[in-house]
């Protein structure tokens, strides 16, 4: 992503916040909700955000990034057209990517956010990642199907409901204690 994105995560995106330059301090602060922490200790631990580097402060309830993805794609596209109108053909205003797990596509925001998305060709990337469970649900007890959302390999989907969706199958973990399930994708 480049730095003008708008990233949506949920809990797993910690990488590509310290890729962005989100500090070790920063993380630290954050979880311990002391007097540097940007959010002033208003936040629940884990749930990091900064304005300055485009990454939305992460919320508690499932999928409620996605429908706000869509948003903040519309409101880029509305930026983009009036920079055009003026004569600014430079303007580059980026792409919404929202993250979320496979959980959340059993939820009301993820149906009305991609609707959304593809009713006003918001830039946006909506971008799934499956490792089996929703949280503690295995897609066996989640699903009529089999939990595989749409198919059973790692694909780029390109105007799914009209907007961009990349969806990441982690193999199923393994027994524990076995190291050997980590998804290393």
């Amino acid at each position: 992503s480049m730095p003008q994105d708008v990233i949506l995560a949920q809990y797993r995106e910690q990488g590509r916040l310290m890729w962005r330059g989100f500090t070790l301090d920063q993380f630290t602060n954050q979880c311990f909700s002391n007097d540097l922490d940007l959010g002033r200790g208003r936040q629940m631990p884990i749930h990091y955000g900064s304005r300055a580097l485009n990454y939305h402060t992460i919320s508690s309830p499932l999928g409620t990034q996605i429908p706000q993805a869509t948003g903040v794609a519309y409101k880029m596209k509305l930026d983009a057209a009036a920079a055009a109108a003026k004569g600014d053909s430079s303007h580059d205003p980026g792409v919404a990517v929202c993250y979320f797990g496979d959980g959340c596509a059993s939820t009301t925001d993820f149906h009305a956010g991609l609707n959304f998305a593809a009713t006003l060709s918001a830039p946006v990337i909506f971008f799934c990642r499956n490792n089996g469970y929703a949280i503690s649900t295995s897609v066996e007890d989640q699903y009529a199907g089999d939990g595989r959302i749409p198919t059973r390999s790692t694909k780029f989907l390109p105007n799914f409901w009209g907007s961009h969706t990349i969806f990441q199958e982690c193999p199923p973990p393994l027994p524990y204690p076995s190291a050997a399930g980590v998804c290393t994708r």
